[in-house]
């Protein structure tokens, strides 16, 4: 029997890309006659009756991190909890007779340095992101990041492959783990579901569903709000492009809404602001991506990590606005799947882009985001990683 084990601690979170990153594999696993376990924190969230899903205990006792000595609280305790949870995936990965395969989707570096014996060149990983630096966080914070170099080293020498999402996160990824490392490190896509086909009548009635204005043209940000991202960029574009309203659905990480609504009564924009403070499930993402015109995707130019929004955008056909991650800039300009926004093009001036496109330059960008989906979809990643074995 074939058989993967998916550790992904945040997978049953109603935050954050573990649910919807775990499900995509499990699906696709499944489909190959696979049978996978999804191994996680206890939280709201379920997974399709096919996935066999074991559930570890949660911290219940969330630590505040604003001063100096919350933050290296949170710091020891999450280190604690993730070693404790890592002990609990060994116990259960003692529990079959045969090695499943593992993936392990996120984790703690130095927890899964300790603990990865039992799973020697059995596992795969997947890097979301390859800085280890101080540009984008905090100073204890990218000090942890610099002496995790050392663990992830020995993850990376001891797995099967260890994946990131693109070229440039590649050519990163080795830089810092060091060129001995470099045939162990390998590229995936970041899948999405198959290509849906979303009609004229279904963006209609979405828009009814969720109270929007028929005759309104939307942009969509979705997903967790975080410091990472760039917000005021929109807030200037909606300044001069008054028919545009933004949709942001999604909940609040290290960056919060007030901060953008108050923002945005400076500007004077609040107005054309609607805010969906929550995490958006499966069966209401549809909803909100067919109900845009365009989804818009914008973060700091030193980020090295890939965005789900805008990969979860080709499932529903609908043009990406980005900027950051080289990859993801990359990605979006070469395959015509939407508009880089920089310091020559701005959201504002690519709005007027997007209006003032004919019928057959647009069915040309659709027809792009479709054929991306089906190469880059989740089948299509766990055929490269099933590759490696």
């Amino acid at each position: 029997m074939k058989e993967v084990i998916l550790y992904s601690p945040g997978a049953y979170q109603a935050y954050g890309h573990s649910f919807d990153y775990s499900k995509g594999l499990s699906e696709a696993f499944y489909n190959l006659g696979y049978t996978v376990h999804v191994f996680g924190i206890d939280g709201p969230l379920q997974f399709p009756e096919f996935v066999n899903e074991k559930r570890t205990r949660k911290n219940t006792n969330p630590q505040k991190k604003k001063t100096l000595f919350e933050k290296l609280r949170w710091g020891f305790k999450r280190l604690f909890d993730s070693n404790r949870i890592l002990n609990d995936f060994t116990k259960f990965y003692g529990n079959f007779e045969n090695r499943p395969l593992v993936i392990f989707e996120t984790f703690e570096y130095f927890s899964l340095a300790k603990t990865v014996a039992p799973f020697s060149n059995n596992y795969f990983c997947v890097f979301h992101d390859t800085n280890f630096n101080f540009q984008h966080t905090s100073l204890i914070a990218g000090l942890y990041k610099q002496f995790a170099k050392i663990p992830a080293k020995k993850i990376v020498k001891n797995s099967i492959r260890s994946f990131v999402h693109g070229a440039e996160m590649k050519k990163n990824f080795i830089h810092q783990m060091g060129a001995k490392y470099a045939q162990k490190i390998e590229e995936i896509p970041y899948g999405a579901p198959n290509p849906l086909q979303i009609t004229s009548s279904e963006k209609v009635l979405s828009r009814e569903k969720i109270q929007l204005e028929k005759d309104k043209k939307y942009l969509l940000s979705f997903g967790t709000l975080r410091s990472d991202k760039e917000y005021e960029p929109i807030l200037s574009a909606l300044k001069s492009k008054t028919d545009w309203v933004w949709i942001i659905a999604g909940p609040e990480g290290d960056y919060s809404y007030n901060d953008i609504l108050e923002k945005g009564k400076k500007e004077k924009v609040e107005e054309r602001i609607l805010t969906f403070p929550k995490f958006i499930k499966n069966d209401e993402q549809r909803l909100f991506f067919t109900a845009a015109d365009v989804v818009i995707n914008l973060y700091k130019p030193f980020i090295r990590h890939e965005s789900g929004t805008a990969q979860l955008a080709r499932t529903y056909n609908v043009p990406v606005i980005v900027s950051g991650p080289p990859d993801l800039t990359e990605y979006v300009s070469k395959k015509n799947i939407g508009w880089v926004v920089n310091e020559k093009l701005s959201v504002a001036k690519v709005l007027g882009t997007f209006e003032s496109l004919d019928q057959k330059e647009k069915t040309i960008i659709l027809d792009n985001i479709r054929t991306l989906a089906l190469k880059n979809s989740w089948s299509s990643v766990v055929n490269r990683i099933l590759s490696f074995t």
